[in-house]
């Protein structure tokens, strides 16, 4: 009895809220058998055909914290917004370490009425712009003297943590963006091929653009280096652009199929499918499209209305 009743929860809590009794007797064998061992029972059943099954996969709510760090996930962010992450969380009605009672929180649907539903739909909106913000800032402050940075960082990162946390606790944390020696020698590459192109100009452009580049900083030092067709480096790049690179299609109907696998656990509906090839300024599923032919904001777009899909709040 003790074993079933435990493999019943393990089977509510991971799989589905209807319990399939066949499913919990072999993992309460296997928890007999193993002398208590949960270990072997969560191997067993993520292992199985069983919980892959399609009346399993999608039923369950993400909690908070899964909506929230496996959107970060999805989205490949590589400076995540952690204070807005936390503060997301505590909106959607997870504050983390702070249950409501012993039991703690309920779970599945209870994570879900009118007002937490809009917040999440909302959610991914503003992560990723949290996100951009925040990176284009780290980006601009990279473009500027290298000698500069320090007091700018760390107005940076006390602006992410808590008013009241004292700068030594972040001695161990790990440095997020480009270290020193990648700013200097992108400041040297970009400054050399950025006259090189000017030189390429019509002589009446040369001049303008020449001064410029000369008193630009930050954000409008980027700016201009892209109206030379100079590609800004990786660590400046949106991860939620960069992601889609990894993605493996050559028509656009594979480019749909490849988020849908990466991001949802039910197939995009009929009506769904069609938005987004809109986007993607088509309507044939059949057309040849490679992710370099697809620009930021369309990618950014599509990422957006995916993240705030119903079908994306369930795993």
């Amino acid at each position: 009895m003790t074993a079933r009743f435990i493999c019943t929860k393990l089977w509510k809590y991971f799989a589905s809220e209807t319990v399939d009794e066949a499913a919990v007797e072999a993992m309460a064998s296997i928890l007999w058998q193993s002398n208590w061992q949960v270990r072997p029972v969560l191997a067993a059943l993520f292992n199985s055909a069983r919980f892959y099954d399609d009346d399993i996969i999608g039923t369950q709510v993400k909690s908070p914290a899964q909506f929230v760090v496996r959107l970060c996930e999805d989205l490949e962010f590589t400076a995540p917004p952690y204070a807005a992450m936390a503060r997301a969380t505590k909106a959607i009605g997870q504050d983390l370490l702070y249950p409501p009672n012993v039991k703690g929180w309920d779970g599945n649907r209870a994570w879900i009425n009118a007002n937490s539903l809009l917040l999440r739909y909302n959610l991914p909106v503003r992560l990723v712009q949290a996100s951009e913000t925040r990176k284009t800032k780290m980006a601009a402050d990279a473009m500027m003297d290298p000698d500069a940075q320090a007091p700018m960082m760390e107005e940076a990162m006390m602006s992410e943590g808590s008013d009241s946390k004292p700068m030594e606790d972040y001695a161990d944390a790990p440095v997020i963006g480009p270290s020193r020696e990648e700013r200097t020698a992108y400041l040297q590459e970009s400054r050399r091929e950025a006259m090189r192109r000017i030189r390429q100009l019509p002589p009446e452009q040369q001049r303008g653009m020449r001064e410029r580049f000369r008193d630009s900083r930050g954000a409008e030092r980027l700016q201009v280096l892209s109206e030379l067709g100079i590609d800004s480096p990786e660590w400046a790049t949106p991860g939620p652009v960069r992601m889609f690179d990894n993605l493996t299609f050559d028509t656009a109907g594979g480019c749909i199929d490849a988020l849908q696998q990466r991001f949802v656990s039910v197939p995009f509906s009929p009506t769904q499918r069609p938005e987004l090839l809109k986007i993607l300024n088509t309507r044939d599923e059949s057309m040849p499209l490679r992710a370099e032919n697809i620009g930021p904001q369309q990618r950014i777009a599509l990422l957006r209305i995916i993240a705030s899909m119903a079908e994306y709040q369930l795993c």
